[in-house]
């Protein structure tokens, strides 16, 4: 059991934290500074692969893959054994000196201090280091993990912080110097040289044309956006620092810390794995096993991975660059084709631990090692790439924590949803191909305009006729057929040719049907997925951990769509 003392603690800072950060959408139409008009579900037609549909509803056949589902017993359970974490201490000191010269940072503080001390847990998400945030699915990510640590410490009564894991050590430079406005992508203009640089050293300043492209009248951004994003990306401060600026500016208040794991101090509580990386492969022989496994076979298909482990999944940092290391017959070497013995390897690991980059299948393990974590937020293959890590977890006798999908979001603006019901479409349509909305919209138009019936009696009237003309002449019935397919497929000819020219005369209402659709999905991407999150910056992020505490479960695979309000003039 916990101490009832700090159960009691944690209930009354729930309240306090509710009373003064949190306005119910229910009783007021408003999340934080953002006004709605509705709130539609599309859970049911959001799809999703297998294996998570089977996640979502709780399938025991899945548990192989994932250890447990988040219930109240494995909750209690899981965090009970947090209380024995060990490396508390060193996860303090670290995070106390990467937030010593954040501004506005007393919140931050106190949520530093709480880790410090049993049995305070983490529920964790992460993402690369885009610029100004990157797209709304990393503030979606960041929004539901602050909602899931409440929803854990009001439910089971003990303290949670909610950490986001900044990709500090990520190399692709050219992946994070881009953004997304209005179905438009930008790119910064210094990518080049830099894909094997860790991105979160690098200066500020390399996405000093992107922060220009904010500023460009013609965007109408609001100036309080473009402001905040410049004073963040200012030259003198590196990828991480910026990042972390501009995410505590926006969630900070809500409790959110921001953790570099790029720290000599934390990657030594991590040796003993990166030891064991280098000596036998142990990534890849597990992972290789899972996946080949039946019950990996069950639910996601034999061999079948979303991401592919290397002999050895560790990078090495030397001379500022990140390169992948590969086993050979007597030792190492690395990208650029430098040898090492397997005595240097090591001997470099005894000494410098900070020179060795988890990959992608390493990381998740890295994160388990350093965070007294319940829980961890991530997309579709997020979660895909943790399920075949399941053998490895249980081979070094970890426990992975509840993996929990985050939910998807879009957004309209009144007068463009009430367009779209005009037209005969319902939220489920949003879905739907270019194509079919099209043809859709054509049939709407032309009043259901069809041949159908037209074919039933022409079909009905050529059956009745070659009857008739088999009882007189049986080689004539060819003939017959033609003729009916001909005369078929002419309606059908016909039929096109209606919808072609109502879509004509509905130029402008199909070119507004197809606007919405490009503007909830751009480039044929969920808008989640490419544009830009700052732009939904309504005056501040409280509206998007609202919307997760009273329209979305924090536990995640929720979808809605939001109709925000017409501007009041």
């Amino acid at each position: 059991m916990l101490p009832d003392t700090l159960t009691l603690q944690s209930r009354r800072l729930r309240r306090i934290r509710v009373q003064q950060n949190f306005k119910s959408p229910l009783l007021h139409g408003i999340f934080g500074k953002m006004q709605y008009k509705e709130i539609i579900g599309l859970e049911e037609w959001l799809r999703l692969p297998e294996v998570l549909n089977s996640m979502k509803n709780q399938h025991s056949s899945v548990l192989p893959l994932i250890d447990a589902y988040p219930d109240k017993t494995s909750i209690e359970t899981a965090a009970a054994r947090k209380i024995s974490f060990e490396h508390r201490a060193v996860l303090y000191e670290v995070l106390q000196e990467q937030y010593a010269h954040v501004d506005n940072n007393a919140l931050a503080l106190r949520q530093i201090g709480k880790l410090k001390h049993m049995p305070t847990c983490t529920v964790t998400t992460g993402h690369q280091l885009c610029f100004a945030g990157g797209p709304l699915m990393v503030f979606i990510k960041a929004a539901q993990t602050i909602a899931l640590a409440r929803h854990i410490e009001s439910k089971y009564g003990f303290q949670v912080v909610p950490v986001f894991w900044m990709a500090s050590e990520d190399h692709d430079f050219a992946e994070i110097a881009k953004m997304s406005l209005f179905g438009k992508t930008y790119t910064g203009n210094h990518t080049e040289g830099k894909n094997l640089i860790p991105v979160g050293k690098l200066d500020a300043s390399a996405c000093s044309s992107l922060v220009e492209t904010l500023s460009d009248p013609s965007l109408r951004i609001p100036s309080q956006l473009v402001d905040m994003v410049k004073a963040c990306y200012a030259p003198q401060k590196t990828q991480t620092e910026a990042f972390r600026a501009l995410m505590h500016r926006l969630f900070g208040s809500e409790g959110l810390l921001l953790l570099d794991a790029d720290d000599a101090r934390l990657k030594r509580l991590f040796l003993p794995h990166i030891k064991q990386e280098l000596n036998m492969q142990v990534t890849l022989h597990a992972v290789e096993e899972m996946c080949n496994s039946e019950k990996y076979a069950q639910h996601i298909g034999k061999g079948n991975m979303q991401a592919t482990p290397r002999n050895i999944n560790l990078f090495y940092i030397g001379e500022g660059k990140r390169l992948r290391i590969d086993k050979t017959e007597n030792g190492f070497r690395d990208e650029l084709g430098k040898d090492y013995t397997i005595e240097e390897m090591m001997n470099e690991a005894d000494m410098h631990p900070e020179r060795f980059s988890p990959g992608v299948l390493l990381r998740p393990l890295y994160q388990e090692c350093i965070l007294p974590n319940l829980a961890y937020v991530g997309g579709r293959a997020e979660l895909l790439y943790w399920m075949q890590l399941g053998g490895l977890f249980r081979q070094l006798g970890m426990a992975m924590p509840f993996l929990i999908l985050r939910n998807s979001l879009f957004l309209i603006r009144e007068q463009a949803w009430m367009k779209w019901k005009e037209k005969a479409f319902a939220p489920k349509d949003i879905f739907l191909s270019r194509e079919v909305i099209e043809k859709k919209y054509a049939n709407h138009a032309s009043e259901g305009f069809s041949v159908k019936d037209a074919q039933q009696k022409m079909t009905e009237v050529y059956t009745t006729l070659t009857n008739s003309i088999l009882e007189i002449d049986a080689s004539l019935a060819g003939m017959a057929e033609a003729e009916k397919a001909k005369h078929l497929s002419g309606l059908k000819q016909l039929e096109e040719r209606v919808l072609r020219s109502v879509k004509q005369k509905e130029e402008t209402g199909l070119r507004q049907v197809l606007k919405i659709k490009d503007t909830l999905f751009p480039q044929g991407v969920m808008m989640e997925r490419t544009e830009a999150g700052i732009l939904f910056d309504r005056e501040g992020m409280e509206w998007l951990i609202g919307l997760h505490e009273s329209k979305l479960s924090p536990l995640g695979f929720g979808a809605v769509l939001v109709v925000e309000a017409a501007d009041k003039k």
